[in-house]
């Protein structure tokens, strides 16, 4: 009942739930939406398994297509043998994509948990343990919870990855280029989870939401420079 009371504080009134964290937080407080996160990531590779494979597929055909460094006369070799790969994977990669799915989120609050750290910590001179930390953005990213709800059926129904609920629907910029990169990267979800996390940080510290806020975005819209950067690379 604990869990539950926090899962609907987080949408309808994140304020309490974060006062909750501030007051009180342990690691068996925080096994529960690490839990839900696990399980979230591993039932969306199960639903866009197929897809995903027929995705990274195609790029690694494209890949070995486009590269000049490869002999023509070896492609199709080389092209039979990543199908088979991907077709008939061994039990070793079978297990490492089921890790990668579940542990995938939980990572990611690892993460973001030591930026927001750093921020309060060394940059506004805060005290909050790293403890606390991960526990508030653990209940943040189980904003994913509806961000799969949306997403995933759409994929589906699309039969592509690239959905947007953000920027990424203006459609700027070429397939590949930095700034359909970046756009595609502002979305409306990862938006919504700053602004929680900029919440939660101003109650953990007792400080003025707007600093962080600021701060978060400013954070964000270098990852996401990075990003759009390395995917242009990768794409070329």
């Amino acid at each position: 009942m604990f869990f539950i009371n926090n899962l609907i504080n987080l949408f309808v009134s994140p304020s309490r739930l974060f006062e909750t964290i501030r007051k009180r937080s342990n690691w068996k407080d925080i096994l529960v939406p690490f839990a839900i996160l696990v399980v979230l990531g591993v039932l969306s590779m199960g639903l866009l398994k197929d897809l995903l494979i027929e995705v990274q597929l195609s790029r690694a055909v494209s890949r070995i297509e486009n590269d000049s460094r490869i002999p023509v006369e070896k492609k199709d070799e080389f092209i039979l043998r990543i199908e088979d790969r991907f077709t008939n994977p061994t039990p070793f990669m079978k297990t490492i994509a089921w890790v990668n799915a579940g542990l995938s989120i939980p990572i990611r609050v690892l993460f973001m948990a030591l930026v927001l750290m750093v921020i309060g910590n060394a940059m506004f001179g805060g005290a909050v343990p790293y403890g606390k930390l991960v526990h508030m953005s653990a209940y943040v990213y189980l904003v994913n919870i509806v961000e799969q709800a949306v997403k995933v059926p759409l994929m589906l129904s699309r039969w592509s990855v690239e959905v947007y609920t953000g920027l990424g629907l203006l459609g700027l910029g070429e397939k590949g280029s930095f700034l359909h990169n970046f756009l595609a990267g502002m979305d409306f979800f990862a938006f919504w989870r700053i602004v929680l996390l900029a919440i939660g940080m101003g109650i953990l510290y007792q400080r003025e939401t707007k600093s962080f806020l600021w701060a978060l975005i400013v954070f964000w819209m270098l990852q996401l420079a990075l990003l759009a950067g390395l995917n242009m690379v990768a794409y070329s």
